[in-house]
């Protein structure tokens, strides 16, 4: 297992296993601050240019799970949807 993988839909970024995020220059980033869900929840943000070139918020822990579990999570995802699909049909 290697120890980088890119964070897909943001071309030039990058995940480490141990939870940091390249940016295109190659330097790690920062998080910029936090973003509160539910008024108790905080979590850690980072903003990423997308494919488009748009900055897009994006949450530390989803940047990083997504670098490292991406493709489990998107058939997990689509699984759930199809499930939803189903049901409302």
């Amino acid at each position: 297992m290697d120890g980088i993988r890119p964070v897909p839909g943001f071309p030039g970024f990058s995940a480490t296993f141990d939870g940091r995020i390249i940016g295109i220059r190659g330097y790690p980033l920062r998080p910029h601050g936090k973003h509160t869900r539910n008024d108790k929840v905080r979590y850690y943000v980072v903003h990423l240019r997308d494919e488009d070139g748009k900055y897009r918020t994006v949450t530390w822990h989803r940047a990083i799970s997504s670098a490292w579990l991406g493709f489990v999570l998107r058939v997990i995802w689509l699984i759930i949807r199809m499930g939803i699909l189903l049901i409302i049909m």
